[in-house]
């Protein structure tokens, strides 16, 4: 296990614009969410199209994460009564190859959604080429991009709630690694 004190967290907008990014202390009294996780994540299969579903423990049981991870590195949609309500992209730092693919697929997502259909050689040049959740411009490992979904107001409390959850999930991730 590699005990983390400290995560990079990268704030973006539903819009794709970088908001804020800080160091975020990991504290004691995470821990015991930090624990939880990991013993949940010793499921996780590492194949993207094999996620692993999860409830997060606190006063809102309809809180829901989905974690896709491959290695070192995984993207999470968390769902308030089966609606996505934010993302995040964590990424450890040890493979740098796995984390371009995680940071590519999460922008597909982001960006055209998740429809069947395989975007063609165009579609893709342009999201990579795209200012929008411009993830690669931050080099700062390990990190946790936050991703608001929803920014409703009507939804702001539980938005809140699982970006203060992100943290230990980030945490509980990387630190199984």
């Amino acid at each position: 296990m590699n005990e983390i004190k400290k995560l990079h967290v990268a704030k973006y907008s539903a819009a794709g614009d970088l908001e804020s990014q800080d160091q975020v202390e990991i504290t004691a009294e995470m821990a015991s969410l930090v624990s939880h996780f990991q013993d949940k994540f010793k499921r996780l299969s590492g194949d993207l199209d094999l996620p692993l579903e999860e409830i997060i423990p606190g006063d809102e049981d309809s809180l829901v994460l989905r974690i896709c991870s491959e290695g070192t590195a995984a993207y999470v949609i968390y769902y308030y009564l089966d609606n996505p309500i934010a993302a995040s992209l964590v990424l450890a730092g040890k493979n740098e190859e796995v984390e371009f693919e995680i940071m590519a697929t999460l922008r597909f997502l982001l960006m055209v959604g998740d429809d069947d259909e395989e975007p063609d050689e165009a579609a893709i040049d342009a999201i990579l080429a795209a200012a929008e959740f411009d993830f690669e411009a931050i080099d700062d490992r390990p990190i946790t991009y936050q991703v608001v979904l929803d920014d409703d107001l009507e939804v702001a409390t539980q938005v809140q709630s699982v970006m203060d959850s992100d943290v230990a999930v980030a945490t509980a991730f990387i630190q199984r690694s």
